[in-house]
């Protein structure tokens, strides 16, 4: 049976929504971005790839009167992310971009996401579009060089990110900058 990108994601979050209580924690990636959205205190901000809405949901306590956009690539993440969003879009980054205006947002979040894009420019590209003057983008990517990875090579294996099947892209750090 073939599966497409989209079928493969769609059955990751069935996996991952089952088991919330243990994946979601406001630590690593959501932190370091949980972090800089109170530090700069965004009126309208777009979370691509929200998921489940994990970060909306913990963050917007913290933010006053801010707006909330959500996209996914997986309809039923989009769904459950719903409650945690005041606006919420279907977005296959790769075929069609961001559903939004020029200069829509102050404050863009996207976690995990780009690695399993097969265009990443192109979405960087549409961050940078629905971007205002002087807002903030928030990237995360897993790090093929993160000292637990590069342990995995040297022992013969393979690390994560590069044998997820999802994974259109692996990044390091150097690449990034």
């Amino acid at each position: 049976m073939s599966s497409t990108l989209k079928d493969l994601n769609q059955q990751s979050w069935d996996n991952r929504l089952e088991a919330r209580a243990h994946t979601y924690q406001l630590r690593g990636r959501f932190k370091f971005a949980f972090d800089r959205l109170v530090l700069h205190q965004p009126r309208q901000w777009l979370d691509i790839g929200t998921g489940n809405g994990f970060l909306p949901r913990v963050a917007r306590a913290s933010l006053n009167g801010v707006h909330i956009a959500g996209t996914d690539f997986a309809e039923n993440a989009l769904a459950a992310a719903a409650d945690a969003l005041d606006e919420a879009k279907l977005a296959d980054l790769d075929a069609q971009g961001l559903p939004f205006a020029k200069e829509s947002f102050d404050f863009v979040t996207c976690l995990e996401v780009i690695e399993h894009l097969i265009l990443p420019e192109q979405a960087l590209s549409e961050m940078h579009r629905v971007l205002k003057p002087g807002g903030h983008v928030v990237i995360t990517v897993p790090n093929l060089q993160f000292i637990e990875y590069l342990g995995q090579l040297i022992r013969g294996k393979m690390p994560g990110p590069a044998t997820d099947v999802r994974h259109m892209s692996v990044f390091t750090h150097r690449f990034l900058s």
